[in-house]
């Protein structure tokens, strides 16, 4: 996963993704993206957008506990694409973060729902997912994605 290629990218998107999804983002106008790649123990972040500084820690925090949840899961059997998969709203563990061939996108920032809406858009416009894994993901999250919704 180019990193450099990804935050651009994401950063491009942004406005357009804003835009579309205004009336659900209650004046939201960042998020934390953080990646991780698959040969290295270490995530990359950037904050897109715009948030506070206490905001972009508690995001910050937020978006590498889903990839770290997906990590653990996916280590021990089970192999969960979507970070929805494993949502505990309880316990502060949202959706918002996919498994890509390379490794893995997150964000937070928005709903866990325009979270991972926007992951799964970021990760088909770089290359890191085809349309056939974007729709199983989106298919495997659909059920946990509607509990949020509802709510």
């Amino acid at each position: 996963m180019n990193y450099r290629e990804v935050f651009k990218t994401a950063d491009l998107l942004l406005s357009i993704f804003i835009e579309n999804n205004k009336e659900k983002l209650d004046g939201r106008k960042g998020i934390v993206l953080v990646l991780k790649n698959n040969s290295d123990d270490f995530m990359m972040h950037e904050v897109i957008g715009e948030m506070s500084r206490e905001k972009e820690k508690e995001k910050f925090e937020f978006a590498c506990e889903k990839i770290s949840r997906l990590v653990e899961i996916n280590k021990y059997g089970e192999q969960h694409l979507s970070s929805f998969q494993s949502e505990d709203i309880p316990n502060k563990k949202f959706g918002g973060a996919i498994k890509t061939a390379d490794g893995y996108i997150s964000a937070s920032g928005f709903p866990p729902d325009l979270d991972h809406k926007f992951v799964l858009l970021l990760a088909l416009m770089v290359g890191e997912i085809g349309f056939k894994t974007a729709a199983a993901i989106e298919k495997m999250s659909l059920v946990n994605k509607k509990k949020w919704v509802e709510s």
